[in-house]
């Protein structure tokens, strides 16, 4: 009696010490789909600091240490990941260089290979894969995971892939998107990972299994570009704040939102998204009308339906949507006719603007400080754009294909970095202000086929310069011109100015 008594009684103290989550975390729902389901029966798998059959290893363990040779998938190793281009220059291949942890095969024609810095890759063509909880091959690494890229042609993300990868996002410089080819997301593929906060749907998904993103605590936004099936508890994400649906009605029930509070954004222009369709989403909906998105942590976007007209807003710099990432806007791009960036971003990186065909006109803020790789690539209407004047550094392919572009205005000092294919394949005429930086042999560094017109003159027959010393001359003969209330173009440099000389010809 007193064995069984001490028994017991340790048996209660180790539940005492397991995390109050522990007993009600997550529950696994292994039907595929549910009409009209009653409550779940409560099965508990190991969430963190529990004893498990299914689950060997704690859901909060600390980092895994570094694995060594006998590691599955073969001894340490350097690979070369080239399946990003060199951002340097054209055509180049990039060989970065990282410490393999482990790799293997997740499908007929996919591969997987984790590097040191946490980084998963998932290469290849085809669908993943179908797991079940806790047989994903890096499972037992998943502490180290920290960003996930999915590239171009994997057609589908298998049932429990990364369930559990309580350290995984998406990966900023792949757009925070899986690639447009994928068609469907499995059951539990991403239950319970915690650190997922941005996600983007591709518009060629069909379906989202049952508790797909169930879990997923972290979880702050979302946007679904398509009208996929969305199974029981897909979106079970409590803590999501805002999701912006940019297509049709997706095929759903009651039961997809778990507890959730959040915005939901919904197509003005679309006429299948009736007051019925918005009541039977369940969780705590509040409903806005309006297209809606992000592009980066602290970067929103929104489109006016009936203008066209894109603005972005919020501070600091967009996703790069290189590689596998493309923008959630993608399956509307047809829809924007003239785009304004807002004060307080500092750079548009990789192809952030690009492919909007029917964009006419854009407005750059004077924040604006970089404009990277393909930025504007194949925007065909786009006519003319004034590049602000703090801008120091312009990438590969920025304008190519930019064929309507006849007009270019530089209102600052010429950019200190400027790869020769910025203007690839562009007939247009560039002006610029006469200031120190702007030489022959700078204007030959921009590609194209662009004629240069120094905008120096404040009056018929007046000009200026700015020396790099900081002097002003204003030369020529007669009088400047009235501006009224606006100002000289050099006056986007009076912080430069430190002295200033006028001509003995000029009069006012």
């Amino acid at each position: 009696m007193k064995r069984f008594l001490a028994l017991f009684l340790c048996f209660a103290l180790c539940l005492t010490l397991l995390p109050a989550a522990s007993a009600e975390d997550i529950e696994i729902v292994d039907e595929p789909a549910i009409e009209a389901p009653a409550p779940l029966d409560e099965i508990v798998i190991d969430a963190p600091g529990g004893p498990t059959d299914e689950i060997d290893a704690l859901l909060d363990e600390p980092l895994i240490e570094p694995v060594g040779a006998d590691a599955p998938g073969g001894p340490l190793d350097e690979i070369a990941l080239i399946d990003e281009p060199d951002k340097t220059a054209p055509g180049a291949d990039a060989e970065i260089q990282a410490t393999l942890v482990a790799s293997g095969e997740c499908g007929d024609s996919l591969t997987w290979e984790l590097v040191d810095d946490g980084n998963l890759f998932i290469r290849g063509s085809g669908a993943m894969t179908d797991y079940t909880r806790g047989t994903a091959p890096w499972y037992e690494y998943r502490a180290q995971i920290k960003e996930l890229y999915v590239y171009s042609s994997t057609t589908t993300i298998g049932d429990y892939a990364f369930f559990g990868c309580y350290n995984l996002k998406l990966a900023a410089d792949n757009g925070k998107s899986f690639p447009s080819s994928l068609t469907s997301i499995g059951q539990s593929a991403f239950l319970s990972c915690s650190s997922l906060e941005y996600v983007t749907i591709p518009s060629g998904v069909t379906s989202i299994g049952t508790q797909a993103f169930d879990y997923c605590s972290g979880m702050k936004r979302m946007t679904i570009c398509g009208a996929p099936t969305l199974a029981y508890r897909s979106l079970g994400c409590a803590n999501l704040e805002e999701i912006s649906f940019l297509g049709g009605v997706p095929t759903f029930d009651s039961y997809i939102f778990r507890d959730t509070t959040a915005k939901a954004w919904y197509p003005p222009d679309n006429s299948a998204w009736t007051s019925d369709v918005l009541q039977n989403y369940g969780g705590t909906l509040t409903w806005q009308a309006g297209y809606h998105g992000w592009i980066g942590d602290d970067i929103t976007w929104d489109l006016n339906a009936s203008t066209g007209a894109l603005s972005l807003s919020g501070s600091g710099t967009n996703w790069d949507f290189g590689s596998s990432g493309w923008q959630s806007w993608y399956p509307i791009r047809g829809k924007v006719q003239s785009a304004v960036v807002g004060s307080g971003i500092t750079a548009l990186r990789e192809y952030a603007l690009d492919y909007l065909y029917n964009m006419s006109s854009v407005s750059l803020p004077d924040t604006l400080t970089e404009i990277g790789w393909g930025v504007f690539f194949r925007d065909s209407s786009l006519s003319s754009i004034k590049i602000p004047k703090n801008v120091t550094a312009i990438g590969y392919d920025a304008f190519r294909g930019c064929s309507a572009l006849t007009e270019v205005r530089f209102l600052g000092y010429a950019p200190e970095s400027i790869n020769t294919a910025a203007f690839g394949g562009v007939t247009a005429t560039v002006y610029y202000f006469p200031v120190y930086s702007w030489t022959s042999s700078t204007m030959q560094q921009y590609g194209g086929t662009l004629t240069w017109s120094c905008d120096d003159k404040i009056g018929d027959d007046v000009t200026w310069y700015l020396a790099e010393n900081g002097k002003l001359s204003i030369t020529g003969t007669g009088a400047t011109w009235d501006f009224n209330s606006a100002t000289p173009n050099f006056h986007y440099f009076r912080s430069k100015v430190k002295t200033a000389e006028i001509g003995g010809g000029v009069t006012v």
